[in-house]
């Protein structure tokens, strides 16, 4: 967690979120339940802040590491540090089409215009996305 978390929001040790963490959230955000009616898991709040790190962790996985692989809106909403609803009313203002996913490039510039968007640290790009 401390890993995805320095990967996500790019503090401490990011190096530290490799593909094996990649992999192992993945799993983890795919099969996590709710909870039950007396003690529910912060998984099942798609807003609870250990969704939202594991969500930017891994959405900045796919921005770096899986660069053509489209990214949804979520995901920029995650990255962007703003909500859904915002990220996707942000988009259709400047006239980027979610539909099937938003490309890499489109992303990128999108994401440069965006006050809270923490860009991945420079030394960690050649080391990450080979």
């Amino acid at each position: 967690m401390r890993a995805a978390y320095d990967w996500a929001y790019q503090t401490g040790s990011p190096e530290r979120f490799g593909p094996e963490q990649w992999g192992d959230l993945g799993a983890l955000l795919d099969g996590a339940t709710a909870g039950i009616i007396t003690a529910p898991s912060p998984m099942g709040n798609p807003d609870s802040a250990l969704r939202v790190t594991l969500g930017t962790a891994l959405a900045r996985w796919k921005l770096e590491s899986e660069p053509q692989l489209p990214l949804t809106v979520q995901e920029l909403a995650h990255l962007a540090q703003m909500n859904e609803a915002a990220a996707r009313n942000s988009l259709v203002e400047t006239g980027i089409k979610a539909k099937g996913g938003i490309d890499n490039g489109t992303a990128r510039r999108w994401l440069a215009e965006r006050q809270k968007f923490v860009p991945t640290r420079e030394e960690l790009l050649t080391v990450e996305s080979g």
